[in-house]
């Protein structure tokens, strides 16, 4: 961007980009450990103050480790990033899937049956589309 700029926007750019990415990352270190634990206490219909701190332990001992193992080569990275997006996505659906049709949800809100087939079969996608993924790496 400061070639297009020029070298007096270097500050302004550098100062924008680490708050875009501290921001992020806050974020993320603290909405996904909620949004897990949450689901774990409607799925498993127990609650424990612990699971949110134990969610984000392992999001962040599993973040470091990530970076400090592999930090070194961005491509390995990157590759490493897209694999974890791929292999957690079905996870994720299979999860938010077994919530939306759970008693914890109220009847009028529940999927047709319609939409009951079209998560399966996005479910079905998702793993397929991972497997694949992982076989043509």
């Amino acid at each position: 961007y400061t070639s297009s700029l020029g070298n007096w926007s270097y500050i302004i750019i550098g100062i924008a980009a680490f708050t875009t990415m501290f921001s992020t990352t806050l974020t993320t270190l603290d909405a996904s450990p909620r949004a897990m634990n949450q689901s774990i206490e409607l799925l498993t219909n127990s609650s424990r103050k612990s699971d949110y701190l134990v969610w984000i332990i392992i999001l962040a001992v599993g973040t470091v480790f990530i970076f400090f193992y592999f930090g070194s080569s961005m491509g390995l990275l990157e590759k490493i990033a897209t694999i974890l997006s791929f292999l957690t996505a079905p996870f994720y659906a299979i999860i938010n899937y077994r919530l939306i049709s759970s008693s914890n949800t109220p009847k009028d809100w529940r999927p047709t049956k319609f939409m009951h087939v079209w998560s399966w079969l996005g479910i079905f996608f998702l793993i397929g589309f991972s497997i694949w993924y992982l076989t043509i790496l």
